[in-house]
């Protein structure tokens, strides 16, 4: 817009800050965004590694010790 926009024209500096605005708050729109996505992977990693370790001890408490112990 400002490449093609009359710089003599006195709305010029007005109609330039309101599409900044317009850009700044989108991109400060997709950055909560994108932090709330990461907080709700960083959950559901949680939740996956800890049923990953409990798969683990269960497969090596009743499976492999068993098969040492006899």
């Amino acid at each position: 817009y400002a490449g093609s926009a009359d710089f003599q024209d006195p709305s010029l500096l007005s109609e330039l800050t309101q599409r900044l605005a317009v850009a700044f708050y989108t991109t400060l729109l997709a950055l909560i965004q994108a932090a709330i996505l990461v907080f709700i992977m960083h959950i559901v990693q949680a939740h996956e590694e800890h049923s990953l370790n409990r798969a683990g001890q269960y497969c090596l408490d009743n499976l492999i010790n068993r098969l040492y112990n006899s």
